[in-house]
């Protein structure tokens, strides 16, 4: 594969209270077709970047230039590890990495947490969901306080599996299965939603287009 260039802008505005605008550029950093990239923001007056690859997870730092400043790997289970997110934390110092692996034959899902200088501070496992066949598409999203995280899948069409995970304390809330009956994902998008209490919410919206006798409803969960 052939390696491009993608050069990080960042845009400074002032919160949008003015509109004059200023526009940095990065130096630039090679990124390969099939790298997986996040912006994690500024964490102690520097400017994080998460970058993943086959066999090496790596975060990037720059100064109020977007100037690297310095880089460091991430050290992750040996076993097949797939980054699936970076949240970072309501207090701006630290940030999380959730990921996926292999323990022998089981998934585990796992988080961990790293202060401003990418130094592990602390880490758990969320879930080991035992042996899977097929390796769940998980899907991650988070509280608008970033305080919580929910963690789930869907089981064929019809199962969805939900872990709530608090960030500060770094403990499961809770984790639960319930059924979708009557549901096909290729043809309903659900809509999801995590409260700053850790409290899910799965929404679907049934479009009955093959029956005139039915109207297009919304089911909560």
């Amino acid at each position: 594969m052939k390696s491009f260039y993608f050069a990080i802008c960042f845009i400074l505005c002032n919160y949008f209270s003015s509109l004059a605008q200023a526009v940095t550029v990065s130096e630039e950093i090679p990124i390969r077709t099939g790298d997986t990239y996040e912006i994690i923001g500024k964490l102690n007056n520097q400017y994080l970047l998460f970058l993943s690859r086959e066999n090496l997870t790596k975060i990037h730092a720059f100064d109020d230039n977007f100037r690297m400043v310095w880089e460091k790997d991430l050290e992750l289970d040996k076993r097949r590890p797939e980054p699936l997110g970076v949240v970072t934390a309501a207090n701006a110092n630290d940030f999380y990495l959730i990921y996926e692996f292999k323990n022998k034959s089981e998934t585990v899902i796992k988080i961990h947490k790293y202060n401003a200088a990418a130094n592990l501070v602390d880490s758990t496992t969320i879930k080991n969901y035992g042996f899977q066949f097929i390796t769940p598409n998980f899907e991650i999203i988070r509280s608008d306080d970033r305080s919580k995280i929910l963690v789930y899948y869907i089981q064929d069409q019809k199962d969805v599996h939900a872990t709530s995970f608090d960030l500060n304390t770094m403990k499961t809330l809770w984790d639960t299965t319930f059924p979708v009956n009557d549901f096909y994902q290729t043809r309903e998008e659900p809509q999801t939603l995590v409260d700053n209490k850790g409290r899910f919410y799965f929404t679907l919206s049934k479009d009955n287009f093959r029956s005139r006798n039915k109207s297009t409803h919304l089911r909560y969960f």
